[in-house]
């Protein structure tokens, strides 16, 4: 066992090891691991920087893109199998599982355990009983481990859109439209746009659904064009290197630090304009996704996006424990900042083969219902 994790710490850091046997047949892309190794660190960076409230410059633009970019990606990936019973199986294997096992452990038991001790936790008006149905409450009462809304958010979406994708499909083929290349793409993007425009409206008025069904309306858009740029176009295929890219990435960036507005897609709350909250959510996942096709693989970041549900699920966890100590420490904000960073990822590189080689059923590695029509 100690050569399996020997192996995998090498291999993630690209220091020439032999790789462990792939997880699945198919094959990863380099590009979108790294894109989600750089999104998760993100993750990780704003949940710490919850425990010191830093005034920086910028924090409008990591959100307005952050979980948007996550739900591009998944996007990308949607398929819809052998059909719903086999859609929905995998869905629940490797989101819904994960959320439960997770959400029980590091949002009910251990918060309440930890607040028996006299430890400070997270959110302690939701301790105690409520702690387990907190995350439906269609206010969005914040719980411990508030990241993992995101697993239950994309199960919904993912639904959602299968049965956007179903009744497209279906009218495409009693309209004799299933031939024509745009008609099916150009229909699922309309019907996206309309619940986005649900979502916004809820936003603004701020009215919430139960199981985060108002924010899934918000980011269904996003989710529905990283299917069709995936499936439909070619402008995610490979593309050269020219300098001119740089500098649209560039912009891009300069775009969203001046113009984003205020936005929280978990509680469905936002101060900026329809327009302006989805033109810099894609300005953002543009620049993500245009400088990861750009930049060479990193390894451990790429090794990150590899695994990226394990430290979503886990390093909320992690930052409590860590923050708690680093806070005592005699430096400034901004040190403790970047030393709780670097400890918290630390722990997860070290953590993740543990994870996944003696709980694969929880970390979506293996599948806990059978999944048929393979």
């Amino acid at each position: 066992m100690s050569n399996y994790f020997l192996d995998m710490y090498k291999s993630a850091l690209g220091i020439g090891a032999k790789p462990l046997e792939p997880q699945s047949s198919g094959k990863r892309i380099t590009y979108i691991d790294l894109a989600k190794g750089v999104g998760i660190f993100l993750v990780v960076f704003v949940h710490a920087d919850d425990w010191f409230n830093l005034d920086y410059q910028g924090r409008y633009a990591i959100s307005i893109f952050l979980q948007a970019l996550f739900f591009f990606m998944s996007g990308m990936f949607f398929k819809t199998y052998s059909g719903f019973k086999e859609f929905l199986t995998r869905k629940v294997n490797t989101l819904l599982i994960p959320f439960i096992a997770f959400y029980l452990l590091t949002a009910c038991l251990l918060p309440n355990v930890l607040h028996q001790f006299g430890y400070e936790v997270r959110n302690e008006h939701m301790i105690g009983w409520q702690s387990l149905w907190a995350f439906a409450y269609p206010a969005h009462t914040t719980f411990s481990n508030t990241p993992l809304w995101f697993l239950l958010c994309l199960f919904v979406v993912s639904i959602a859109f299968y049965g956007i994708y179903s009744l497209v499909d279906f009218v495409c083929v009693k309209c004799r439209w299933n031939k024509s290349p745009i008609a099916k793409p150009a229909m699922l993007l309309i019907i996206c746009a309309a619940a986005g425009v649900l979502g916004y409206y809820l936003a603004v008025h701020h009215i919430n659904w139960y199981l985060f069904t108002d924010s899934a309306c918000t980011v269904l858009p996003f989710f529905c064009v990283g299917y069709v740029l995936k499936n439909h176009t070619t402008i995610l295929q490979k593309i050269d290197r020219s300098w001119w890219l740089w500098l649209l990435a560039a912009a891009c960036l300069l775009y969203i630090y001046f113009f984003a507005p205020g936005v929280s897609y978990r509680l469905n709350r936002t101060n900026g304009s329809f327009g302006m909250l989805y033109s810099c959510a894609f300005v953002g996942i543009c620049a993500v996704i245009l400088l990861c096709r750009l930049c060479p693989a990193i390894p451990i970041v790429n090794f990150w996006g590899k695994h990226s549900l394990i430290i979503l699920c886990t390093s909320n966890l992690v930052i409590q424990f860590t923050a708690l100590f680093v806070r005592r420490l005699p430096f400034g904000d901004w040190t403790l900042f970047v030393l709780l960073i670097v400890i918290v990822m630390l722990v997860e590189t070290l953590a993740i083969p543990f994870l996944v080689r003696f709980f694969p059923h929880i970390t979506g590695q293996k599948n806990v219902l059978p999944v048929s029509g393979k």
